[in-house]
């Protein structure tokens, strides 16, 4: 869910340096993420912090990413005026990206009653831009979005 920029900027400086090592990317929710790590079938992983720390893994913070809570602007919810506070937002449909198989580690993001969920965040960013429901997004990856007029920031 972050912005690729940066992480590709970091992996052709790598490449630079081991032009013979063998990269693969892959992209996941960050349950699934979490889990290939701790297999041992990857050997990094870009994930957000969570609540508590596994002894199992080492960690280093990278940067600072803001979520921010989204939505169309043609959604009949913010048409309407029933969005004035987050705690509004219990009764819109929310857009999830998660795992289809492993369960949230993290009950945070879990605002909305009812829940659309997939493991794709460019789909999710278009689930929530075709107006199916809101969604707690990076902003670095919304802003142009929102600059543009597509979503709204709430």
């Amino acid at each position: 869910d972050i912005d690729h920029r940066p992480l590709l900027a970091a992996i052709a400086n790598l490449g630079a340096r081991y032009p013979l090592l063998d990269i693969q990317l892959l992209s996941a929710p960050q349950e699934e993420a979490l889990q290939l790590l701790d297999s041992g079938r990857v050997d990094l992983c870009l994930a957000f912090a969570g609540l508590q720390v596994d002894a199992r893994r080492s960690f280093q913070h990278i940067g600072m990413e803001t979520l921010v809570a989204t939505l169309s602007p043609t959604h009949p919810a913010l048409l309407e005026g029933r969005i004035h506070y987050l705690e509004d937002l219990v009764n819109v449909r929310q857009i999830l990206v998660r795992s289809r198989d492993l369960p949230l580690l993290d009950p945070r993001p879990l605002i909305g009653a009812t829940h659309w969920s997939t493991d794709s965040f460019d789909l999710a960013l278009q689930m929530v831009e075709a107006g199916l429901g809101w969604g707690d997004l990076p902003l670095a990856r919304v802003a142009p979005l929102v600059a543009a007029g597509r979503l709204v920031r709430l």
